[in-house]
């Protein structure tokens, strides 16, 4: 059964892989930011994908910053305020990395600092990515190639999208305190060193 969904309403994009047995997760967020109400959301939120899984979009360049030896990398979408509707998947089959080298243990990062146009706290975030290329680092710095891949995600990241029914989706910092003050994101660029992230283990991988 069609819903409805209003300016206003965010959709939760998640893209999560395995390395090394480790479930990794990332996470994106839109505002529909203009554009008549939406008059079927699960529609939008398939149509939407189509538009992240183009050539050079959102996705192709987030598989160019992890390991080929990444082989189940999924993306779904869910609108997730001021309603929560169940998730829906993309059709398009799991997707491999598309870097040709072994990945980096699954607890080293890569991270895109996202920034809003506010400089205050809750204009600012990050993204760590993992499924790292071990010719990605070196000495803990990011090398030139990662830069490049990372950088062209980062464009991605703080890109809009238009549905199909010309709604514009627009990137956010999503606050769940107050989903309605997410701002949007105007900028986004990776960092210089890797990170090594904690991670819990139990139930997750070996």
């Amino acid at each position: 059964m069609a819903y409805v969904i209003n300016p206003g309403a965010i959709l939760q994009v998640t893209l999560d892989f395995t390395v090394n047995g480790q479930l990794n997760m990332a996470l994106f967020h839109y505002v529909f930011q203009t554009g008549t109400a939406i008059a079927d959301g699960k529609a939008a939120a398939l149509d939407f994908i189509s538009k992240i899984e183009v050539a050079d979009e959102l996705v192709p360049r987030f598989l160019d910053c992890i390991s080929d030896e990444v082989l189940d990398l999924k993306v779904r979408a869910q609108w997730i305020w001021p309603a929560r509707f169940r998730f829906v998947p993309s059709p398009t089959p799991p997707a491999a990395g598309g870097s040709l080298n072994a990945p980096l243990p699954s607890n080293v990062a890569a991270a895109i600092t996202k920034y809003a146009e506010t400089a205050d706290r809750h204009g600012l975030g990050t993204l760590h990515i993992g499924g790292v290329p071990v010719t990605f680092v070196q000495d803990s710095l990011i090398t030139v190639g990662g830069l490049i891949a990372y950088d062209a995600l980062g464009d991605k990241m703080s890109s809009v999208y238009v549905l199909t029914t010309g709604q514009a989706m627009a990137p956010v910092l999503y606050r769940r305190g107050n989903p309605a003050l997410s701002p949007v994101i105007i900028e986004a660029n990776p960092q210089s060193t890797s990170r090594v992230s904690r991670r819990r283990t139990v139930g997750v991988g070996a």
